[in-house]
């Protein structure tokens, strides 16, 4: 019995290493060849039918997740046709000035990370938008509101002074912060006043302009029930219409092929914490998004010995990788469609001497995550590279700048 047993378990044991040897392929390092033929030979099948690319990070602060996207974007651009990125950034300002630099968030934009990229999407005349609900940028502030109100002048409708205002003062300039300085009757409003407008056929007829409003109105819920009670989870609202922005421009541009830059989290598939953007973009659109998740462990462990520890725990998904050593692409769908077993494996919910739960490494939850962390994405990327985020060319400029202005 006890020899029957044994082989059961050396048979069990066979299986994990195959279905990981089957699965997972090594990389090069970054801005070396990144990607492998084998491995762009799989993206290259799992985007089939010029499906949405999800491209996430970790944490925004990793510089070598964001090194790691560059690179992975210039083969879906350069190889298969992508032909626009829709970045988490202003949707609203990228919408009427589109591929506007200083409009994305700063880690994105004056980075020395994503420096090289951003010139090669100049240099290639690749297109950029936005789909983030927040008014976060200087063409937002400067001018929502004139924009509105040429729109709503060409249809022989004004906009309300006291909506200018509000909007001015309290939404889109620093709305976190001044949307506290609506009253309930000033939020009643707003929120009436827009529904207002989206109930006018007239001014619907411009589908940007109905999206846009759309987008406006979810910004101030979320700002106004955030600064009323900082326990608030504006990612409730805010991916929802993240989502909806999303699908707007994939429909409103049908003959683009778009990249989506985000968060891992951002982009899950599944609906298990409030982060559910990728999950109600899939809800519209069935099998037309492929979702690569890209994690630097090593900077999420940060020392090569908790690395280690982490490896050889059979609960943490770094113990799927052949090594720790190097850069590793998983093919989660052939995984789960091979070993149907893997659907069931919950990485993360360990005892107490575990390092780190594990569904943090790629960011999918911040609450329980009672599913398989391989129902988030189609793809994993492991990053043995680490790398803060900095901004030492921009600051260089800026001093440049203020001597020459002095």
């Amino acid at each position: 019995m006890k020899h029957i047993i044994v082989i059961c378990l050396c048979f069990l044991g066979s299986i994990n290493t195959f279905s990981q040897e089957k699965s997972i392929y090594k990389l090069n390092p970054i801005q070396e060849d990144f990607l492998t033929l084998g491995v762009k030979e799989i993206i290259a099948k799992g985007v089939e039918g010029d499906k949405v690319v999800f491209l996430g990070e970790s944490d925004h602060q990793y510089g070598s997740d964001i090194r790691a996207k560059g690179e992975v974007a210039k083969y879906l651009i350069e190889e298969l046709g992508y032909t626009d990125i829709i970045f988490e950034a202003d949707f609203f300002a990228l919408l009427l000035n589109p591929s506007a630099r200083y409009s994305l968030y700063k880690m994105w934009s004056v980075s020395d990370q994503n420096e090289d990229f951003m010139n090669y999407l100049k240099q290639n005349k690749v297109n950029y938008y936005g789909l983030d609900v927040r008014f976060a940028t200087t063409y937002s502030r400067d001018n929502f509101t004139v924009k509105l109100k040429e729109y709503l002048s060409s249809l022989d409708i004004n906009l309300e002074e006291r909506f200018v205002k509000l909007t001015n003062e309290c939404i889109v300039t620093n709305g976190y912060k001044n949307a506290n300085k609506l009253t309930s009757e000033d939020y009643e409003y707003l929120t009436n006043y827009v529904d207002k407008l989206l109930h006018n056929e007239t001014v619907t007829q411009r589908a940007e302009w109905k999206q846009i409003l759309e987008s406006y109105k979810s910004a101030v819920i979320l700002y106004f029930k955030k600064a009323k009670d900082k326990n608030f989870n504006i990612n409730t609202i805010r991916d929802k219409q993240m989502a909806s922005n999303i699908d707007f421009l994939v429909h409103y541009y049908p003959e683009k092929k778009f990249i989506v830059w985000l968060a891992n989290a951002h982009m899950s598939k599944i609906n298990e914490s409030s982060h559910n953007c990728g999950y109600e973009f899939v809800k519209r659109n069935p099998n037309k998004s492929y979702h690569i998740a890209i994690a630097s462990y090593g900077h999420y462990y940060q020392t090569d010995s908790k690395i280690y520890k982490a490896f050889k725990d059979n609960k943490n998904l770094l113990s799927l990788l052949p090594s720790v050593d190097s850069n590793y692409f998983l093919d989660v769908n052939e995984l789960v469609n091979t070993y149907p077993e893997y659907k069931a494996n919950i990485y993360g919910n360990h005892s107490k001497d575990t390092i780190k739960p594990n569904d943090r490494l790629f960011q999918v939850s911040w609450n329980n995550n009672k599913s398989s962390v391989f129902m988030n994405f189609d793809a994993m990327i492991f990053l043995k590279e680490k790398e803060e985020i900095t901004y030492d060319q921009y600051n260089k400029l800026l001093i440049e700048k203020k001597r020459k202005g002095n």
